[in-house]
């Protein structure tokens, strides 16, 4: 196993693989599923939830995460 940082700076361990996977994902511009793949690794009953309810979770985030950055830009533009 590994102990990594990740974005919130908390000590997380995931395994090799693991952090290959987030590397990826956050090189795709995919924070939001790299933090939601991170988040579920972490979890120690991941496995009572079926596939999709976990990747349903990592989709649901990415999109999330995106939209609150679109939101915030429009906030930050002037009117008129």
């Amino acid at each position: 196993m590994r102990t990594d940082t990740a974005n919130t700076h908390a000590e997380i361990n995931l395994t090799d693989e693991e952090v290959a996977i987030s590397e990826k994902l956050r090189h795709l511009k995919m924070s939001g599923m790299a933090d939601a793949f991170e988040k579920q690794m972490l979890d120690p009953n991941v496995d009572l939830k079926s596939f999709m309810e976990r990747f349903s979770q990592i989709v649901d985030n990415e999109w999330q995460v995106r939209n609150d950055k679109k939101f915030v830009t429009i906030q930050q533009q002037p009117l008129g």
